[in-house]
């Protein structure tokens, strides 16, 4: 413990300087380039500490993005000094039994959310009013168990479409972070690409479907494969994109459900030759880096809602409460709208930020919309009693920062800093809690740090 301490104080520095910019940049030099992104995320992702255990550990407090970053290692950070300073460190029993009566407390205080606080919240990204309206728009039309899809749009303003489009996880490695393709067809196999003999086939057979892209879906790509579908890209021999399948147990079942969906035949092992009817195909297909939009023809209709009857009847099979709620989604999935929300921007680095921007705010409404909210998240964790004295310590240290950053006495920071009273999403809250304890408990009990070897 007494090894990770010099870390855990530096990053704590650097998110109270981030606090106290109030939204300027603070810049971190990284092998010769400056990082000087404000969000607690992406300073602990330019950071480069000594032990990588603890960033590991507060860039999962972060999450993938979102409100409160800052707010969840500032609490961990704090049981961590605790236990350091005790040599106690917080039991995985006190933090579980503190869990429990967080989350009933946190359904005491929260509140609906409405229109207008959903504005708020998605106001302190500072995306575009214009922008920030349609996309709370598209949310509230569409209710908290629908899907909204932000893509980069070529205007300047926000395009709203809704749609029968399924939205799935992939792999692709491509090089930019978006590709619209009309027309697509689709091959599917449901085993690892390691040759070229293997796609063959149906690269060669896509002269009879000139100027179509083509879509190669498998559990694994290897780089020979990837190779051969990049060559034949880039000299306009076949425009061909590969996309893996996520590491998933039931990626057999994601195979199924895509290809459903595109009207395709699942090409095996057994099969010797990629026939022509084996070929799926969509109107129009959007891959990003870890997914792909499918908007689909009508013709696929009846397959994708046998597909869908089978996974509903599968659920009446399962056992585990868990993979019966997945299983409606996926049927859910197959079956429902999808809402389509292109952010579109004056260039097309705008367009980035803005999508970027647009991401965030989606997050942090839609959890406030599905889950509530609570005005005041500072004051409320501050005035908190745990019965254990290093976490009611930890939970007021967010406001003892603001009390340093803005000169002001704890009193003065509660009352009168408009920033703790700021409305705040409950899922979001619960799940920074619920990490920060975690860590601590982990990164408290550890024996003994094994520093990496290298030859």
């Amino acid at each position: 413990m007494k090894l990770l301490m010099p870390d855990i104080n530096e990053a704590t520095q650097l998110l109270i300087y981030s606090h106290a910019s109030r939204g300027g940049s603070v810049c971190l030099y990284r092998n010769g380039k400056v990082w000087n992104n404000p969000s607690a995320l992406s300073i602990l992702n330019a950071w480069n500490p000594k032990h990588r255990v603890v960033q590991k550990a507060f860039m999962d407090i972060c999450g993938t993005g979102g409100d409160g970053g800052k707010l969840g290692v500032f609490i961990s950070a704090s049981l961590l000094k605790s236990a350091y300073k005790n040599n106690n460190p917080l039991s995985p029993q006190i933090a579980a039994q503190f869990l429990e009566n967080f989350r009933h407390e946190l359904d005491s205080v929260k509140q609906k959310a409405t229109k207008e606080v959903l504005l708020e919240i998605g106001s302190r990204t500072t995306l575009a009013e214009d922008h920030l309206l349609s996309l709370c728009d598209a949310l509230m039309s569409i209710g908290v168990d629908s899907h909204i899809s932000l893509e980069r749009g070529s205007s300047t303003h926000t395009e709203v479409i809704q749609s029968e489009a399924l939205k799935i996880p992939v792999v692709s490695r491509i090089n930019t972070d978006q590709v619209s393709l009309k027309g697509a067809m689709f091959a599917c196999f449901d085993y690892p690409l390691t040759t070229y003999d293997q796609i063959q086939d149906a690269l060669e057979q896509m002269g009879g479907f000139e100027g179509r892209p083509l879509c190669v879906v498998a559990p694994l790509l290897s780089r020979e494969v990837q190779s051969t579908i990049a060559i034949n890209r880039n000299k306009q021999v076949v425009e061909v994109y590969g996309l893996e399948a996520p590491t998933i147990t039931w990626s057999k079942g994601w195979l199924e459900d895509l290809a459903a969906f595109t009207g395709s035949t699942i090409h095996t092992k057994l099969d010797k030759k990629f026939p022509i009817e084996f070929y799926g195909s969509a109107l129009e297909v959007v891959i990003q880096d870890q997914s792909i939009l499918i908007d689909p023809y009508e013709d696929h209709a009846e397959k994708t809602a046998e597909r869908a009857s089978l996974l509903l009847r599968e659920v009446q099979l399962i056992s585990h409460p868990h993979t019966q709620d997945l299983w409606r989604k996926r049927a859910a999935s197959l079956m429902g709208s999808l809402v389509r929300v292109k952010i579109g921007g004056t260039t097309e680095a705008e367009s980035k930020i803005n999508l970027s921007l647009a991401e965030k705010a989606l997050l942090s409404m839609s959890d406030a919309l599905r889950n509530g909210y609570i005005k005041g998240v500072i004051p409320f964790l501050a005035t908190m009693s745990s019965g254990v004295d290093e976490i009611d310590h930890a939970l007021r240290c967010p406001l003892r920062i603001i009390a340093h950053n803005t000169h002001t006495s704890l009193q003065e920071a509660q009352t009168l800093n408009p920033i703790v009273h700021e409305c705040f999403p409950l899922g979001r809250l619960s799940n920074l809690i619920e990490r920060s304890l975690s860590i601590s408990t982990t990164l408290g009990n550890i024996g003994c740090i094994i520093p990496s070897r290298r030859s």
